[in-house]
């Protein structure tokens, strides 16, 4: 059987909310996804990469919205990451038509993102998040938020 991961992270990789905002976020998750294996607030030392798992299906341009190869894409998640410090989320030109960006700011289908700061229920059992549990979250962590959603 597979596990499936709902995490929500900050739109900014660097963000960390504060630890009361931390735990006022798990409590309304939790009344959310009531069945949830488990739901916690995880904090990193560096910017880690927060991934769809098997829900991965492409990432294109946020300029032109052609197909981001791959192979060229994973040359610079290598490049991009340094074991002390994470992701830098440098920007670079992509191979469509030479916009600058940064690997945060392509589109990833299914959403996958960059952060040191991730809320996460394990088989949350609620289906998407509802645009209105997904305010609720950000008032509470005081962020806009991407939800990611993994299945491994």
């Amino acid at each position: 059987m597979s596990d499936s991961f709902t995490i929500l992270l900050p739109t900014d990789p660097q963000v960390i909310p504060a630890k009361d905002q931390q735990i006022a976020a798990e409590l309304i998750f939790r009344q959310f996804a009531p069945h949830a294996d488990n739901i916690v607030s995880r904090v990193t030392e560096i910017v880690q990469f927060f991934s769809a798992g098997c829900n991965f299906e492409s990432i294109g341009c946020p300029a032109c919205h052609a197909p981001i190869p791959l192979d060229w894409w994973g040359q610079r998640m290598d490049d991009d990451f340094d074991l002390t410090s994470g992701f830098k989320l440098a920007f670079y030109a992509l191979p469509c038509c030479g916009t600058q960006t940064g690997l945060n700011q392509l589109d990833y289908q299914w959403p996958q993102g960059f952060a040191r700061y991730a809320l996460e229920a394990m088989n949350a059992n609620i289906g998407q998040v509802s645009a209105g549990q997904k305010a609720a979250l950000e008032a509470a962590l005081g962020h806009d938020l991407i939800v990611v959603y993994m299945r491994l």
